[in-house]
């Protein structure tokens, strides 16, 4: 994050972001669970610099909860997708949380999938 600079315009940025947006929506504590959420004003000012938002609140919405990395402490939505706030050319029409080889990695972090086509383009259309 801190060599933002280089990331060009119009990137779509995906990641292990290890901060939240939004604890109130974005974090669930259980048995004593902790989140710092360090670093999270800095990823937040360099995603607005970039003009870029969360593809997860793009489709369903600011309120929207689900969370990519569980543990027995606490859930959180560290890994996520940004792309730029106003892009004519793409058209996001899911985004969803793959389980499909989570059994099969040594992870505590679900892996996020997102799909887009040019703008016109139906969605009914595979990618």
């Amino acid at each position: 994050m801190y060599n933002h600079r280089k990331i060009p315009p119009g990137s779509i940025i995906g990641g292990d972001f290890n901060c939240v947006e939004n604890p109130r929506f974005d974090v669930i504590k259980e048995n004593g669970g902790a989140n710092q959420n360090k670093h999270a004003g800095l990823m937040k000012t360099v995603m607005r610099n970039k003009q870029a938002s969360d593809i997860f609140h793009k489709i369903h919405g600011n309120r929207a909860r689900a969370y990519t990395r569980e543990t027995s402490e606490i859930r959180t939505r560290l890994d996520r997708i940004y792309a730029k706030d106003t892009n004519s050319q793409l058209v996001w029409h899911s985004h969803k949380l793959d389980h499909t080889y989570v059994n099969y990695v040594d992870s505590d972090h679900i892996p996020v999938v997102v799909e887009a086509g040019p703008l016109g383009e139906s969605k009914s259309k595979k990618i």
